[in-house]
């Protein structure tokens, strides 16, 4: 009987790199358990609090929900990222409006006291994914704001939280932005949006 030495090498060698791939996986998943990650999933309302807005417009309360991944350096002090979705309302008496969604990803530094209450700071960017708008001309003599996607811009904020764990999952919170930027290519306003939330995490 002929023996097929290239067979008997070519499944060695795919035998060596299985083992190799699955001890590698072993092994990041001890170091994932060894650096204690933690999520949070959570929703609220949240309230945009504008510098200055034009042709007596109004804020609206509006929806949040957010994403966060934490990474716990000690039972204390954690570093994470969040994803965070911003409903950003403002009308006025004559029933023009102007809607827009934004997704803010902001770096994070959380500093938990007395195991259940927790302070939270960082900086981010909100990025608009979406808006809807009924203008104002047909109110104002022909006056219109230009609410096209050109006029929409993204803005950079700078957040603070303020949250209490009710349980070992279940948490509550406080959170303003304070926006660094304007959110208009046209006129000079800002948003500083706060909210209150209630979350788990895992």
């Amino acid at each position: 009987m002929k023996f097929n030495f290239y067979y008997f090498n070519l499944k060695k060698m795919n035998m060596k790199k299985f083992y190799f791939v699955l001890t590698g996986f072993i092994l990041s998943i001890n170091i994932l358990n060894a650096q204690d990650f933690s999520f949070d999933f959570g929703a609220g309302a949240i309230y945009p609090v504008f510098s200055e807005l034009p042709f007596d417009y109004k804020a609206k309360i509006g929806p949040q929900a957010f994403v966060r991944a934490w990474y716990n350096i000690n039972d204390d002090l954690s570093i994470g990222i969040e994803a965070n979705y911003l409903k950003i309302d403002h009308n006025n008496e004559s029933d023009a409006y102007l809607k827009s969604s934004y997704l803010g990803l902001p770096i994070l530094i959380k500093r938990t006291f007395l195991s259940q209450i927790y302070v939270s700071a960082g900086i981010g960017y909100a990025g608009w994914v979406s808006f809807s708008d009924r203008p104002i001309k047909q109110i104002k003599g022909g006056i219109n704001i230009p609410a096209d996607d050109s006029d929409i811009t993204g803005f950079i904020y700078l957040p603070a939280i303020l949250g209490y764990h009710i349980t070992d999952g279940i948490f509550i919170e406080a959170r303003s932005l304070w926006g660094l930027s304007k959110m208009s290519k046209t006129y000079e306003y800002t948003v500083s949006p706060v909210g209150l939330g209630i979350g788990f995490r895992l």
